[in-house]
């Protein structure tokens, strides 16, 4: 949450100083909903990807146990497919809407009895400026969170994904070494 009173500082600068933090804050907020809208298509990529990996993962785990294959091997690919399913399930949790403060403000937020400075400073640009200061630091600050949230859903999807890849090979080959000894 942001501290109305951090704000109040901003009083000591100049009209066109105020009007640049305001600026400035828009424009944070501009690249941030530009950096989003890009680690949407990413998880949606991602995500889709995953599906059709599990989708032929289930398909020849369910072959395997209908061909009535080696035991070992439709354990390794259950094993598989149910930590692949997760790391789906975390790239599509990350590529779900979500809110996400865009830039700009909203009309109420105009109304001087909305403004944390109502009563207690004039009601002017200056006093306007500062309010809008406060709510772009606010929705910077929601917007930050929101992408760190979702960043690590993806990164966890992706090393997942790795790990299981990695591990059902090895267990694969073992399995099939195995089999081909004990056969």
């Amino acid at each position: 949450m942001v501290d109305y009173k951090n704000f109040i500082v901003l009083r000591e600068l100049s009209a066109e100083l105020l009007l640049e933090v305001v600026r400035e804050g828009e424009l944070r907020i501009s690249a941030q909903l530009e950096s989003a809208n890009a680690a949407d298509q990413r998880a949606m990529t991602w995500a889709g990807m995953l599906t059709a990996i599990d989708t032929a993962a289930i398909g020849g785990t369910v072959t395997l146990g209908v061909t009535e294959q080696h035991w070992i091997l439709i354990c390794v690919g259950t094993a598989f497919v149910s930590v692949m399913l997760i790391a789906t399930f975390m790239a599509v949790s990350a590529a779900r809407p979500s809110e996400f403060a865009f830039p700009g403000n909203e009309t109420k937020n105009w109304f001087p009895k909305e403004w944390e400075g109502y009563g207690e400073e004039d009601l002017d640009m200056a006093q306007a400026r500062i309010e809008q200061a406060k709510a772009l630091q606010s929705a910077i600050e929601k917007n930050k969170q929101w992408a760190k949230d979702t960043t690590d859903q993806l990164r966890l999807s992706i090393d997942l994904t790795f790990w299981a890849v990695l591990s059902s090979a090895v267990l694969f080959g073992l399995s099939l070494g195995w089999i081909a000894i004990a056969t």
